[in-house]
């Protein structure tokens, strides 16, 4: 369930956009992961309608801890907190305290890695499908870039549409974000 509603109703604009332009949604969430508590409170506000209701024979204990579990990996999707999880998943690795899934913390966190793994999935994928979608993100970053530049803000890196380079971008977010979570 975290995986499908993980980007749910995105808006194509980065969490340090949304919060230096003051969007509605960055003061409703305190500029806090503002994308993805914004995908977890619509997934769940659309699961309130009775025919969408997939929780609807669920104690109200076990939609409590479903709930609490779907918002925590969800969350664990900002990337603006990437580098801390891959740090905190690398160390308990490393350390005799993660033999095996014992204890819910360390399946938590598992589960964590695993949709991180699955947001960011993109060059796993056959050439032609990957190349498609990589296009389709470097579209949505130069319009942020466009917008930035509207703004008077300056523009992110990789978002500028007159400075960018596709095949670079690529290479780097696979070789800075991807590699390392495997």
């Amino acid at each position: 369930i975290a995986a499908v509603g993980h980007d749910i109703d995105h808006p194509g604009l980065s969490n340090q956009f949304l919060v230096k332009a003051r969007d509605p949604s960055a003061i409703m969430y305190s500029d806090a992961s503002v994308n993805e508590y914004h995908h977890s409170a619509h997934m769940f506000s659309i699961t309130l309608a009775s025919q969408y209701n997939i929780f609807a024979n669920l104690t109200s204990e076990e939609y409590d801890e479903m709930r609490r579990i779907i918002i925590k990996l969800i969350l664990a999707t900002d990337m603006g907190k990437h580098f801390e999880m891959l740090s905190k998943f690398k160390t308990k690795i490393q350390s005799s305290g993660f033999r095996n899934l014992d204890t819910q913390e360390n399946r938590l966190m598992v589960l964590e890695i695993a949709l991180k793994c699955g947001d960011l999935n993109n060059p796993s994928r056959c050439q032609e499908i990957a190349v498609q979608w990589a296009h389709c993100i470097m579209e949505e970053f130069y319009r942020q870039g466009d917008k930035e530049k509207e703004l008077g803000f300056p523009i992110s890196n990789f978002m500028d549409r007159h400075n960018s380079n596709v095949a670079k971008c690529q290479v780097g977010f696979i070789d800075l974000l991807v590699a390392p979570l495997y």
